[in-house]
C-alpha cells in the first residue's frame, strides 16, 4: 500500500523557520499519511524535541521522508581535486544518514550526488570526471546506508537546477560505477522527467525496482490533476507494474514571495491567490486524483 504525502514547504514560502510540529499535524489534518521534510529544519533541536517529534509523527500516522543532501556551502567538494575536500563531505553524509535512521527514516530523498542546485565551475563537455569521482563518494555513504537500514532515494534533476544526473539513463550509470549497492535508489520526479526524458513510461520502465521514491507534480509544478501536459494514467500503469508500494510525494511549488519560489524559478502566483484553506482543499483534491489513478 502506498503511502500518500506532501512535501513540507506546500504551505510555506521559505526552506528554512519553517514549525515542523505545525505542519505534521497540518499534514495529518488534510488525509495524508506522509511528509517530506529537509534535515537542515531540525538543526539546533535538542534530543528531547527531537524524541517528542519522532512521537508525534508516528501517533499522527504521518511517515517522514527527511531529505539530506551536502550543504551549499560545500559545493563542488564531491569534484573537488583535494581528497580530504571530498572525505570531509563524505562524512557529513553518513552523519546525515545516522541521524535519518536515528529519526525513524525508512527512506530519505537526497541530491547524493550534488549540492542543489548545482552548476559546473566551466563549461563541460564530458561528465565522466565528475561521476568516477562521486561514485567513490558515495560508495562509503550507501555502506553506512545499508548498515543503518536506509534507503536513499537519488533525485534526478533537469538541466536547469542540476547538471550531473538528469535522466535515469544518466543515474543508473553512476550506479553502475559505484557498485549499484542495495540502498542506492531513484527518486522519479514528473517535472523533471517531463523535461529531461524522451519518453517517461520507458524512463520509468528502465529505473524499475530502484525507484524508491516519487515526486509528483504538471509540467508547470502545480499539483497533479490542475494540468494536461502529463500522461498520468499511463505513468501510474507503469508504477503499478512495478508493484511499486513507497510514497506518492505532491512537491508542487505555486506561491510567489519567499526563498522556495525563488531556488524553484516560480516567478507568478500558480495557486489562484489561495489562503490556506484553499491549498489545503487543493491539495485533497489533488490526492483523490492520485488515488484514483494509482488505485484504479
Amino acid at each position: 500500500m502506498a503511502t500518500y504525502g506532501t512535501i513540507y514547504t506546500y504551505w510555506a514560502k521559505n526552506w528554512d523557520g519553517n514549525d515542523p510540529v505545525e505542519l505534521v499535524n497540518r499534514v495529518a489534518d488534510a488525509g495524508l499519511t506522509g511528509m517530506e521534510i529537509h534535515a537542515s529544519e531540525f538543526v539546533g533541536w535538542p534530543e528531547d524535541k527531537l524524541a517528542d517529534f519522532k512521537k508525534l509523527a508516528k501517533d499522527r500516522n504521518v511517515e517522514i521522508n527527511y531529505t539530506i543532501y551536502p550543504t551549499e556551502e560545500q559545493g563542488l567538494s564531491y569534484y573537488s581535486e583535494d581528497p580530504a575536500v571530498r572525505t570531509k563531505t563524505v562524512e557529513y553524509m553518513k552523519g546525515q544518514v545516522a541521524w535519518a535512521v536515528k529519526m525513524g527514516g525508512k527512506v530519505s530523498n537526497t541530491t547524493i550526488h550534488s549540492t542543489w542546485p548545482a552548476k559546473p565551475v566551466t563549461p563541460i563537455t564530458d561528465k565522466e570526471p565528475y561521476f568516477e569521482k562521486i561514485a567513490e563518494c558515495m560508495r562509503p555513504i550507501c555502506k553506512t546506508a545499508e548498515d543503518e537500514g536506509l534507503l536513499l532515494a537519488t533525485e534526478i534533476s533537469n538541466r536547469f537546477e542540476g547538471f550531473i544526473v538528469t535522466t535515469v539513463a544518466e543515474l543508473r550509470h553512476l550506479m553502475d560505477l559505484s557498485g549499484n549497492p542495495q540502498a542506492l535508489g531513484i527518486t522519479f520526479d514528473t517535472f523533471h522527467a517531463n523535461i529531461e526524458e524522451d519518453d517517461m513510461a520507458a524512463a520509468v520502465r528502465l529505473a524499475g525496482d530502484k525507484i524508491y521514491h516519487v515526486h509528483l507534480g504538471e509540467a508547470n509544478r502545480r499539483l497533479p490533476g490542475q494540468g494536461k501536459q502529463i500522461n498520468w494514467d499511463l505513468f501510474f500503469k507503469e508504477l503499478r507494474m512495478l508493484g511499486y508500494d513507497k510514497m506518492l510525494m505532491v512537491e508542487p511549488f505555486v506561491v510567489t514571495g519567499g526563498s522556495v519560489a525563488y531556488n524553484t524559478f516560480l516567478w507568478r502566483d500558480l495557486s489562484g491567490g489561495a489562503n490556506e484553506a484553499e491549498l489545503t482543499k487543493q491539495l485533497r483534491e489533488s490526492m483523490e486524483f492520485i488515488k484514483n489513478k494509482f488505485e484504479g
